[in-house]
């Protein structure tokens, strides 16, 4: 039985073929001639196949043919009989034609037909690619993703959690939102050379953008790949932030290793020129006197040299005591007396033993204390330390004939201060810090002329800070240098005294705040 819709194609086509041949009958003279039969096989345009078109083609030869007898008489006969002839000719071409067509689409058919199942498994084995990759990546504790047209096509969830993100919110971003301004120029650099095919280090260490701003550190290794069938940049990512932090302190600790050596070595030159001056005098001078060279030992002049013994072994003493001082400091052993005494009165005690010093030079210090007495709590010889180094550097470094300034304050929140000023070279901003390390001494015209193991000021900020106070330098170059020593208010008993603006009105104190 056949099917319906054979069935009906076989009807249309009988019903065409009996419309055709008896129109062909109607027309007299055979004017018709078999041309009305094409169209009875281009019925097959709509057959499944070749082959119905050639029983159309066949069926409409036997009726063109049947038609040259039964169709009235009339007309030349072989005229008729060639228009029928070229009828017949026309249907084979036309079959033949419809034929070629219909198994050219077909083979059409056929072909989109093996193309859409081509397509449909090679979309199965992409996903299928994709689940296993993304299978192997997610189990994974590097950072992998997939950079394509400069944006995120795929980032597994070590990757999105590096940066601060879920693995949805970083799909599709465009990849310079993920890499910190500084190291965008060499992102495209590497990209434009991998494009072009030059060499180029497939690893190199750049800092990626976290969501919330700041930089992340990571080792990054960049591959080409296939994504999709279109070429793509597969990105690992390790971070490696706790490596450069070593690495920076690591270099920090070099620097100031080297930093360190080099003020011992200044130092270690510095102290053994100190050193041999007061220990040659003390030789010369003593193997003079032991040989009595300017005869017996009732010469004034031994007198003399026993005095630049005695100096030179008071300058010796102080030197050593420095050194013996600064590692008792570091070392914490440092141990302080407190108790109650008269600042002022220690303060003014600290001047006079300066006095000859400054004299020599023709040096004038000024004291400026408040009307009422200062009493502090803390170890009055380390106070004295402190006083003594700074009016010492102060009367050292100051110009001759000019003013050291020594005052007292209270500032508004109780603390007691002291101010020692001069009238020095002064200071650059960066020296103010390195001044106050230890063996350190700045470089100058003035400053390489003096005495000294640049441990004065490096002992006062210690022994300042153990007594919970602060050191603070002002400083200007070509003007000169303030140092003010800050104790808290509870080391401070009794009034607060006028204000220091009230007792530094004089001119001649230098205000470099």
């Amino acid at each position: 039985m056949l099917e319906k819709p054979c069935h009906r194609f076989f009807l249309l086509s009988a019903v065409v073929a009996a419309a055709i041949f008896a129109f062909d009958l109607l027309l007299p003279l055979g004017i018709a001639g078999g041309v009305p039969y094409v169209a009875l096989v281009l019925v097959g345009l709509w057959a499944v196949g070749a082959r119905p078109i050639i029983i159309l083609a066949c069926v409409g030869t036997i009726l063109t043919v049947a038609g040259y007898f039964f169709s009235p008489v009339g007309g030349i006969w072989w005229v008729v009989l060639a228009n029928r002839g070229l009828a017949i000719f026309a249907i084979w071409t036309t079959a033949i034609l419809v034929a070629h067509r219909m198994r050219a689409r077909a083979a059409l058919d056929m072909a989109q037909a093996e193309l859409e199942q081509r397509v449909l498994q090679r979309t199965a084995e992409l996903k299928e690619s994709e689940a296993r990759y993304r299978a192997l990546t997610e189990g994974s504790l590097q950072g992998i993703g997939i950079i394509q047209d400069q944006c995120v096509g795929f980032a597994n969830g070590a990757f999105a959690e590096m940066l601060g993100y879920q693995p949805e919110e970083i799909l599709h971003r465009p990849t310079f939102d993920l890499v910190m301004p500084e190291y965008q120029a060499l992102v495209v650099e590497r990209r434009d050379q991998r494009l072009r095919g030059e060499p180029q280090p497939a690893k190199y260490d750049l800092q990626l953008r976290h969501r919330d701003g700041h930089g992340v550190w990571v080792a990054m290794l960049v591959q080409s790949v296939q994504w999709y069938g279109r070429t793509a940049a597969q990105v690992s990512i390790v971070n490696i932030s706790k490596r450069k932090e070593a690495e920076a302190a690591l270099l920090a600790a070099k620097d100031d290793a080297e930093h360190a050596n080099r003020a011992k070595t200044e130092f270690l030159a510095h102290f053994s020129h100190e050193l041999r001056t007061p220990l040659n005098a003390i030789i010369g001078f003593s193997e003079i006197m032991q040989g009595e060279i300017f005869g017996p030992m009732g010469d004034k002049r031994y007198g003399e040299y026993a005095g630049d013994i005695h100096r030179s072994g008071k300058h010796l003493l102080a030197l050593i005591s420095d050194i013996l001082d600064l590692s008792r400091i570091e070392a914490g052993e440092f141990e302080r007396d407190e108790q109650v005494f008269n600042a002022g009165t220690a303060t003014e005690e600290c001047v006079r033993l300066l006095c000859g010093r400054a004299d020599e030079k023709g040096v004038t210090i000024e004291l400026r204390l408040p009307e009422m007495e200062l009493w502090l709590n803390a170890d009055e010889r380390q106070f004295r330390q402190i006083l003594l180094n700074l009016l010492s550097n102060a009367v050292k470094f100051t110009r001759r004939n000019t003013v050291v300034t020594v005052a007292a304050e209270t500032s508004d929140g109780g603390a007691m201060c002291f101010r020692v000023g001069d009238c020095g070279e002064g200071m650059a901003a960066d020296d103010i810090v390195r001044v106050q390390e230890p063996f350190i001494r700045l470089a100058g015209a003035q400053t390489s002329s003096e005495e000294g193991t640049g441990l004065g000021l490096a002992i006062t900020k210690r022994l300042v800070e153990s007594h919970a106070g602060s050191l603070c330098l002002r400083s200007k170059v070509g003007v000169g240098t303030t140092a003010t020593v800050s104790f808290p208010p509870d080391r401070f008993i009794g009034k607060n005294p006028k204000s220091f603006s009230e007792l530094t009105s004089d001119q001649n104190i230098p205000e470099l705040l």
